[in-house]
């Protein structure tokens, strides 16, 4: 059998074709497919991501002003913390107003009050966003700390100490 010129292209061109039919089925169609997939994974946190704008669009930022309350309306600013707590159901066990100290040097003085409660984790968060939103006084969280309750594992007793920024009206002149 003799290999005329046409016999070898043929069997070139054919074998061409089924090199690059291997090619495609073994290499370029699992490609794809990944592709596909990342494509369609892609577009569906796209999708997710305009959800959640949507959802979050509505909501502003609030505009808190926050100011160094005078020594007279400390009493106003326990009583709005205690009765924002209370509207959220969380039950204090006790609340102890420290003595008021005055940073050398700052014109502000600081009243540490303790607290003790009993919440569960979710109440607790509730009360310490109260205490980020609190709008007539500045109030920042100094210690915190945590128990587990030994009869119920949702229920926490928390000590905590925040303080309340007084206006030192003598210092501040």
């Amino acid at each position: 059998m003799e290999l005329t010129k046409e016999k070898v292209i043929r069997v070139v061109v054919s074998m061409v074709v089924i090199a690059s039919l291997g090619l495609y089925i073994f290499l370029y169609r699992p490609l794809i497919n990944g592709l596909k997939t990342a494509s369609s994974k892609c577009k569906s946190s796209e999708d997710e991501v305009s959800r959640v704008r949507e959802l979050i669009a509505p909501l502003k930022i609030m505009n808190i002003k926050r100011s160094l309350i005078r020594e007279e309306t400390v009493a106003l600013a326990i009583n709005e913390l205690t009765r924002q707590a209370k509207l959220e159901g969380i039950n204090f066990l006790s609340m102890e107003q420290k003595k008021v100290k005055r940073p050398k040097g700052i014109s502000y003085k600081v009243l540490p009050i303790e607290i003790e409660l009993v919440a569960t984790y979710e109440k607790l968060g509730v009360f310490l966003g109260i205490l980020d939103i609190l709008e007539k006084s500045l109030v920042t969280v100094k210690s915190f700390d945590v128990i587990l309750d030994k009869n119920d594992v949702n229920v926490l007793k928390t000590k905590m100490v925040f303080n309340i920024y007084i206006m030192d009206e003598k210092n501040a002149r």
